[in-house]
């Protein structure tokens, strides 16, 4: 017979209010502590037993308590390091390990490189990630089999979502990570002229009093910043928000009458989590590189849209000085980026038409 893992014994509200107000009661442990003590206790994880890894703390902390009115400073000063001490060794073996699935919706899958835009990815070594990809399905079909990938595993924490044609900062990932946010993306220009962002926030209106705005793309600011919506290129979620959500369809286009886009995938995506009260944040100054298949190209020779604090405006390829700070496409002499150009499953943006008119679908 296979052997059974034992699950953890469920904790009540009631228990974890109550081993809560003990820590409290101590009156020395700090607010940052005590919040890591509840993170520890509510871990949702069935395999992860938050109660078992600070048992020990509870005890000496409920015998602090007893003895803390006859205890001579000496020892009170004594009982304190024994509580510090086992919370310190709790801390070292007991945090919570970022484990992320970088998430990449490709049109289709070339024969030689698995994920080109990801070429030389190395997330850190103090992160764990690894690459999962779909292959021709719709831009929402694509996202929620991701999303149901990564929740399928008890250990991911986090989810970034990378688009095909999307070029990251080497320290993208790691960067997102920093700021410990449910949802947070970089920033990312469209393929137009105008190098608009995508990205909009609530901003005062003489007219309607508030309305949404563009957020630009800003260079060198790196403070995250609340926002509407933003895409789904450069994104990182921590799979709790789509638990929270909870449904299996994450990511959905709302459509007019006549079939076309009111709302993107990504946009009704920051909706549904705003309407849980999880807020979308940007950082304006981490910005990603949107490259054009059409042009063709390897390596850094690519065509571009990107700031033009980050790209030359007339040969639209990323200026030399940034080019360590940006994977790249693959520079093998039989690797072109033309052999990525795909149409999309639904013809959502009419991209289909527009290539088909150059004569770039077979």
């Amino acid at each position: 017979m296979k052997p059974v893992t034992p699950l953890k014994e469920p904790l009540d509200e009631a228990t974890i209010a109550q081993a809560l107000q003990l820590v409290r009661d101590t009156e020395f442990l700090t607010d940052d502590e005590i919040g890591w003590i509840e993170q520890v206790l509510t871990r949702p994880e069935i395999r992860y037993d938050g109660f078992g890894i600070l048992e020990e703390l509870f005890a000496a902390c409920k015998q602090y308590m007893k003895d803390r009115d006859s205890l001579q400073l000496w020892e009170k000063h004594r009982a304190k390091r024994i509580v510090r001490g086992i919370l310190h060794a709790r801390q070292i073996v007991a945090y919570k390990q970022r484990n992320v699935l970088v998430c990449v919706p490709q049109r289709l899958q070339h024969p030689k490189h698995a994920v080109p835009c990801l070429h030389m990815f190395n997330p850190g070594q103090h992160i764990f990630a690894r690459v999962h990809s779909t292959f021709g399905l719709d831009y929402a079909a694509a996202r929620n089999a991701l999303v149901k990938a990564a929740l399928s595993e008890d250990n991911v924490t986090h989810v970034l979502f990378v688009d095909d044609d999307v070029l990251i900062p080497r320290n993208g990932l790691a960067k997102l990570l920093e700021y410990n946010l449910p949802i947070v993306s970089g920033t990312y220009c469209k393929k137009n002229q105008q190098l608009e962002t995508g990205v909009t926030a609530i901003g005062a209106d003489p007219e309607y009093i508030v309305s949404q705005q563009l957020v630009p793309y800003e260079h060198g600011n790196m403070e995250p910043i609340v926002v509407s919506c933003t895409g789904g290129g450069f994104l990182l979620v921590d799979v709790e928000v789509f638990q929270t959500i909870g449904e299996d369809r994450w990511f959905e286009f709302a459509l007019t009458e006549e079939g076309r886009v009111r709302v993107g995938e990504d946009s009704l995506f920051c909706q549904k989590a705003a309407a849980k009260g999880i807020k979308t944040a940007v950082v304006p100054g981490l910005c990603a590189l949107h490259v054009d298949f059409t042009k063709g190209g390897r390596g850094f020779e690519v065509e571009t849209y990107g700031p033009v604090e980050l790209v030359d405006p007339t040969t639209r390829r990323i200026r030399a000085e940034y080019r360590d700070q940006y994977l790249s496409f693959p520079d093998d002499a039989d690797f072109d980026v033309a052999q990525l150009v795909a149409p999309d499953v639904i013809d959502y943006f009419g991209k289909n038409q527009m290539l088909a008119a150059k004569g770039l679908l077979k």
